[in-house]
């Protein structure tokens, strides 16, 4: 028989990942001082039955070994980049195998019916140690994984440190991870272990990965809807941080989420701006802008790598090779571990918060800003053939940004609206792009004094401005979706 625990509560927890070294000085930290750990070693493995839809509806189920002890846990809820808030359900189980009775609640038991096809999909091993601390007056558990996790026969270390909330307030899991970070090297962590052997199973795993958007509901508070779309757009670059050396698919992605997140910040400006707002808009710029130095040049390298001489095409190859090293420089600086962490923070518990815009209703707001946005859009859009060089430039950004921000905000409004508006948005962003990369591989050619002479001329570039214009034109036909 099995005999339940806990039922319902919510968890609240902070996931680091350190490397090897650093995890050996984790005991040594001041702040643990005198206070002597608990060693165990526990093994989970995770179930889902084919297809994984219990993952599909953001539930994981885990049976895990600690000592004697078989603890059955169900976990709903999100978890993205670091910060994982989610509704957990516990009981004792006899062993490894799943008890149906984990899925009597309200909130779980349409998926009972999955219960007879469940199979076992990960299995994760580590050494722990943790530390019940009394932080600020508040509860933390912080514990050091060390071990592995498998899916079938693809497996992949996992060192990390959690923080959980045992009681008290939130912002001190973030003031406590600031402190071990001035000691040691931390990265938010994006995946939950069973997060990393779901990957694994799916061979997800060391790809590029492309942006994802919650589903906002008409009634959320703006302040709700911000942090959930923040903590996607750091998910997304930190799902691809790792990988940037090895693909410019990766750092094209790592791009595009430091993109969507200051365009988050733009559109939200008007709740959010405070006295920090100057800082993450300016650090997040300056990131945005090194990892642009080594796009632009992946993109030339793609496009006209073949017409390069050998000299040409080593210089460029140099180039791109300073221009990923000053990336990686970057992403390993202390600074640029303490800013995301720092907003995160200041997404969930930020004064900001407490303002009256920030307490309405996220529908309302969509359909005010999205207004505001098309309207400057429309402006320049309306004689996009006569702009000049700089003011497409700045057009193109504005027509990004629409597109981000409806990305956003798209599904609180009809879907097929949206996709159509969206769709005539990503074909204006691609003309635009292209005249951009012209204008761009000009500029490349100049500063490294290539002997190349990109091949397409003015004739060229008024063509695909005439397109760009058509597209334009079509946008204009359709009704603006917020309005309905």
């Amino acid at each position: 028989m099995s005999e339940k625990s806990k039922s319902n509560p919510q968890e609240l927890e902070l996931k680091l990942e350190l490397t090897l070294e650093s995890a050996d000085r984790v005991e040594k930290l001041a702040l643990l001082r005198g206070k002597p750990g608990i060693g165990m070693v526990q093994e989970s493995i995770y179930f889902d039955a084919p297809g994984h839809p219990l993952r599909e509806q953001g539930i994981s189920l885990r049976v895990r070994r600690s000592g004697e002890t078989f603890t059955q846990t169900i976990k709903r809820g999100s978890g993205a980049t670091g910060l994982f808030q989610r509704e957990e359900w516990e009981q004792q189980v006899e062993g490894f195998d799943p008890d149906p009775s984990g899925f009597d609640d309200a909130a779980l038991r349409k998926f009972r019916h999955l219960f007879d096809r469940l199979e076992p999909v990960v299995r994760v091993e580590v050494d722990r140690s943790s530390w019940l601390l009394d932080w600020n007056g508040s509860q933390i558990e912080l514990a050091l994984d060390r071990g592995t996790v498998r899916a079938g026969k693809a497996q992949t270390p996992i060192v990390e440190l959690e923080l959980e909330l045992k009681s008290g307030d939130a912002a001190d899991l973030f003031d406590l991870a600031r402190r071990i970070g001035e000691t040691l090297p931390l990265r938010l962590s994006a995946l939950s272990k069973a997060d990393r052997g779901f990957r694994l199973a799916s061979g997800e795993a060391g790809k590029a990965q492309k942006a994802t958007m919650p589903s906002l509901k008409a009634g959320l508070p703006v302040s709700r809807a911000f942090t959930a779309i923040v903590m996607e757009c750091v998910r997304h670059f930190r799902l691809n941080e790792p990988l940037i050396a090895h693909s410019p698919e990766v750092l094209h992605q790592a791009r595009v989420a430091m993109r969507r997140l200051r365009a988050a910040l733009s559109l939200f400006r008007g709740v959010i701006r405070d006295d920090a707002y100057p800082r993450f808009r300016d650090d997040l710029r300056s990131l945005s802008g090194t990892l642009g130095n080594a796009r632009n040049l992946d993109v030339f390298i793609q496009r006209h790598g073949p017409c390069l001489s050998g000299a040409d095409g080593a210089k460029l190859e140099q180039e791109r090779n300073k221009a990923y090293a000053e990336v990686a420089c970057v992403l390993a600086s202390p600074l640029m571990t303490g800013l995301f962490l720092d907003l995160i923070a200041w997404a969930h518990t930020g004064e900001w918060r407490n303002s009256r815009k920030a307490k309405r209703t996220i529908k309302r707001f969509a359909r005010k800003r999205l207004g505001k946005v098309w309207a400057k859009t429309r402006a320049s859009g309306l004689r996009l053939l006569e702009l000049t060089e700089e003011e497409r430039h700045h057009f193109r950004i504005d027509v990004k940004k629409l597109r981000y921000d409806v990305q956003f905000l798209g599904s609180l409004f009809d879907d097929s609206k949206v996709r159509e508006f969206t769709s005539a948005l990503e074909q204006m962003q691609e003309m635009l792009g292209d005249l951009n990369d012209q204008v761009t591989a000009r500029e490349i050619t100049a500063i490294l004094s290539l002997d190349f002479v990109p091949d397409e001329g003015s004739w060229q570039a008024a063509r695909m401005l005439k397109k760009a214009d058509s597209r334009y034109r079509k946008l204009e036909r359709i009704d603006p979706f917020w309005e309905a």
